[in-house]
């Protein structure tokens, strides 16, 4: 799965500096959704967009941010299970090494 965030991101950019904040948070959300084909990062099931929530892969608690690169898809018993702990450890002590997945974050992080 190829994750490219936005084809033009000075349009996407654009759109939310006109935009209220809540259609430009709404429209970031369902980008990110549809970066990722709405399939939960961590367990890799597809999930209707009202079923997945928007989790930060470093928790706010610990530093992370709201930024696009810290925030993945996840369905909410896997947000829930994670709470504020790491994502890789989380992942590997719930669903072993899944290095195709694994990268699939790692990609998002660096962008």
């Amino acid at each position: 799965m190829s994750l490219p965030l936005f084809d033009k991101p000075q349009d996407y950019v654009l759109n939310l500096v006109t935009m209220r904040s809540s259609e430009a948070k709404r429209l970031h959300r369902q980008a990110i959704l549809e970066k990722w084909n709405y399939h939960c990062c961590y367990c890799g099931n597809v999930f209707p967009s009202e079923k997945l929530t928007l989790d930060h892969i470093r928790p706010k608690s610990r530093g992370g941010s709201s930024l696009t690169n810290n925030l993945v898809p996840s369905c909410a018993p896997c947000n829930r299970k994670k709470g504020t702990s790491n994502w890789i450890e989380f992942m590997r002590s719930t669903f072993g090494c899944q290095p195709e997945r694994e990268q699939l974050i790692y990609s998002w992080i660096r962008i």
